[in-house]
Order: structure tokens, then sequence, then C-alpha cells
């Protein structure tokens, strides 16, 4: 065939040369001169498409035109428009890559055969045909206020994509300032969030994703009107040890859970009670925007709560207050006094098993922030033939790195002073728990105690997953609910 100035061709891969179409379709956008027909011939070699079209339209609201792209699919096969946008994105330049790309059954044709360009549709006006999806959530909510107010259009669907609504690289750097201005976890967001999420409610979803990130927290079930559930780990606890107690509830409320300092980043800090409180609290802050807020602790994880609701007095209605089988702090009391032969025998073995540790720093801050009581009791266990100190390092399931938090966190637990709280506790203790060794603390002396509930055929191990534990925290938040 003969081909004219401003056809569009390529070299196939049979070595001939195949029509793609034309390239005097040129518009201007953001500055940049464009041929259309570079686009068009990007969807054409798409394997799913068929027909393919792009035109300069008006965006919604901003004020100038941006590209659309229209496409009809070969029989059998969808079109995906996040799909083609993405691969768009891979080889052309931003400003080349269409706002929407809209399915069709068909491209729409003169009495020539020809594209008829002036019958494409509306994207916005198919948009307003379809369901609207209202934002669920006040994070949703917020970020479609600030999605109307970027892009200048009306109402957002939680189904929207930002660059079908007439986004951009410029206004999606807009969108991330504002954002870090006015919604809580948006400093972590980045750019890459807004180009990947495919909707409002994917990026409110990378929103709070980011959020929980941030404070060590995992949300185990999203859904729910009831006042939000956080849940503060004991020492050497998973997070999903708070799932059967989630599920229990439910769907009655979102229910989150924070991991244990000891599995996070910050692990050598240790149970500093005071700062994991604090961020515990900034989460809590910016999750449950209702203004009320449940908390619950197992273990060590009460007297993490406590301390968080002491924080929040003031701050946020803290509705509920759970404590699950939480112990007094045993203190490291030495058994008698040392000889000064078992002293120099003890200094001894002491310098061997650090001379031998990975850890050997971390110990010896450890032990710079111990009282002499306390290293006098370090002293006699390590004369102790039986229970030989581990040296196996500082990995998460080491013998080693469990006895440095564990020892780490009776030495901060035993510095830490109780104030009164207004607010009443409820106390779930583990049936077995009133028989071992070690004294269950009494709540009394730091709050009132709105009920002391004991769990039959409970431990102190597996009453977080207990029915009844289960049973009765939901019948006390649905109070909570209603008061």
């Amino acid at each position: 065939r003969l081909y004219r100035t401003g056809d569009l061709v390529r070299w196939n891969a049979e070595g001939q040369i195949e029509y793609l179409g034309r390239i005097d379709h040129q518009v201007k956008i953001r500055g940049f001169r464009i041929e259309l027909g570079e686009i068009e011939a990007q969807l054409l070699s798409q394997p799913e498409v068929r027909e393919a079209v792009v035109v300069a339209r008006q965006s919604p609201g901003v004020g100038r035109a941006s590209l659309v792209g229209y496409v009809a699919a070969h029989a059998g096969q969808a079109a995906d428009s996040v799909v083609l946008r993405e691969r768009l994105g891979r080889v052309l330049p931003d400003y080349m890559v269409p706002r929407a790309i809209v399915t069709l059954p068909s491209l729409p044709l003169n009495a020539n055969g020809k594209v008829d360009r002036s019958a494409l549709p509306d994207p916005e006006a198919l948009g307003r045909e379809r369901a609207f999806d209202e934002p669920q959530g006040e994070a949703e909510e917020a970020l479609a206020g600030i999605w109307r107010d970027v892009l200048g259009v009306e109402r957002v669907a939680r189904d929207d994509n930002f660059f079908e609504l007439g986004g951009d690289s410029i206004l999606s750097l807009k969108l991330i300032a504002k954002v870090r201005q006015q919604l809580p976890g948006g400093s972590q967001l980045g750019l890459a969030d807004v180009m990947q999420a495919g909707s409002l409610a994917a990026l409110a979803d990378r929103l709070q994703q980011r959020l929980g990130d941030s404070h060590h927290a995992v949300c185990l079930h999203a859904g729910g009107a009831g006042i939000p559930l956080f849940c503060m780990p004991g020492l050497i606890v998973n997070t999903r040890e708070f799932q059967v107690l989630a599920q229990a509830l439910e769907g009655d409320r979102p229910v989150y859970g924070f991991v244990s300092h000891v599995y996070t980043a910050k692990r050598w800090r240790g149970f500093a009670i005071h700062e994991l409180a604090a961020e515990y609290a900034d989460f809590i802050l910016a999750t449950a925007t209702g203004g009320r807020c449940a908390l619950l602790g197992w273990s060590l994880g009460g007297d993490l709560a406590f301390e968080v609701a002491r924080q929040l007095e003031g701050r946020i209605e803290v509705a509920f207050i759970g404590a699950v089988d939480v112990f007094e702090t045993e203190p490291m009391i030495p058994a008698g006094t040392l000889t000064a032969a078992q002293r120099a025998q003890a200094d001894q073995a002491l310098a061997e098993w650090l001379a031998r540790s990975e850890m050997a720093a971390q110990w010896k801050a450890l032990m710079a922030r111990m009282d002499e009581r306390e290293r006098d009791w370090v002293a006699e266990q390590m004369l102790d033939p039986v229970e030989a100190f581990p040296s196996d390092g500082a990995g998460d399931e080491a013998a080693e790195y469990l006895l440095w938090a564990t020892l780490d966190s009776r030495v901060q637990s035993m510095r830490y002073a109780y104030e009164m709280l207004s607010r009443p506790v409820h106390v779930f203790q583990a049936e077995s728990s009133l028989r071992r060794d070690g004294r269950l603390r009494d709540w009394s002396a730091h709050a009132p105690v709105a009920a002391t509930d004991v769990l039959e055929n409970a431990d102190h191990l597996d009453i977080i997953r207990h029915p009844q534990l289960g049973a009765l925290v939901k019948q006390r938040l649905l109070a909570a609910d209603a008061a």
C-alpha cells in the first residue's frame, strides 16, 4: 500500500510495515504538544484492545484540557482502564497518559467510516449514570472533601479514580500536601500511593495502613458502628492472639491490636511504659475520630492500657477499660547476701558470658539501669549451674533476647508510678491464675473496679481466646455503646 505523510506505522515481528493510524491530531496539554496518534498506537498495541482513539476534553472543575482515551476490546476479552493506564505509564511520559480510559462496545463511526469524535461520550456523564456509592467512614469522607477541593468537582464516590476525575501528577502533589496537613497519618502518604490506589476507598485504606504501620498497629476488624476497641499486648505476644476476641465481637466495632514492642524496630528501648503509651494514644486519637474509644490490655498490656487511659484523659472519652489477667511485677530481690568469694565467682561468670554474647552492649546498658539489689539478683542467677544464661543472640525467638526483654520489663515496671485513674476498670482473671505463684494486680488501689470476673477453666496463656471472655467483653462494650 501507499503511505501518506502523517501515517503512523511500525515494523512487526515478521519484518513488515504495519499501519497503526494517523498522527495529525495534535493537541497542547500542560504546555506540551502531543500527537494523539502516538498514544492511540500504544493503546492499540495492547493485546485486548481492538479499537482506540484519544481526544482532549475539558477537565471538570480544573479549567483546562486533559486526555481521555476510548477503547473497544476484542471479542471475548475485557479492557480494564486502570490496567491500561498503568501500562501506558511505563512507556509514555505522565502528561501523555490519559486521565481516563473509557471502554465501549465499539467506537462510533461517521458516514465515511471514520471515528466520529464528536459522538464519543463524556466520561463524567457516564460516571453520573452509574449508581453513586457514598464515601463510608470518616477517613473516606475527609479524603473525599480534599479531592473535591483539589479537583473542583461537586461530588466524589468511594469507587471514583483520582485521575479519571481530572487528576494528574501536579494535582497529585497538591493532594498529598493537603492530606499531610489535614489527615491523621497523612505524613506517611507518598506519590506512589496516589498513583497506585484505584479508588478513593483504596487510598483511604492505604492511609489507614500507613498510620497503623508507623504506630505498630494491626486492624483486626474494620467494620461496625460501635466504639472502636484497641488491644494492648503482653510481652511476648503476636497481635493475632487478639483475633479470636475480635471475631467474638461479631462485627460490632472496629478492633485494633498493637504489636508488642519486643518485635518492633524500637525494641532496645524496652518496656518504656510512658513512651509506648504515648505512641498508642496518638494512634487512638487519630483513629477513633468519633470521640470515644475502648481499651483492653492482656497481661503486661494491662499496665499499658492503664497508662494509655491516663494519657487520654481530657482528650477523648475512654468508654471502657479491660484488664485481662494482669500480675503484679515480680521484683528482682536476691535470696541472700553474697560472700566476697561468691561475688568474685559471679563477676567472672558474668564477664565470660558477656564475652560470648553478641548482645553484650545491651546487657551492660540494662544492668547499668538496675539498682544494687537487682544486680545482686543477677549475680545469684549467674551462680546457678542449672539455669545458665543463654547466649544464642538477638533474634526475635532467641532465648537470650527474650530473657533480656523479660528482665528489662521487670526493671522498668518496678519504676512505673501508678497515678489514680477516675475511669472504672473491668477486671478479668483466669481461674488457674488464682493458684499460681505470683500475685494478681489489685486494681482497686489504682482505679474504681467496675466488675471482677473469674473465668472457669482458663489459664493465663489462653484466657484471651476463652469464649467467656469474648461474651463478657461484647456485653460490656454494647452497654458502653448505649451509654
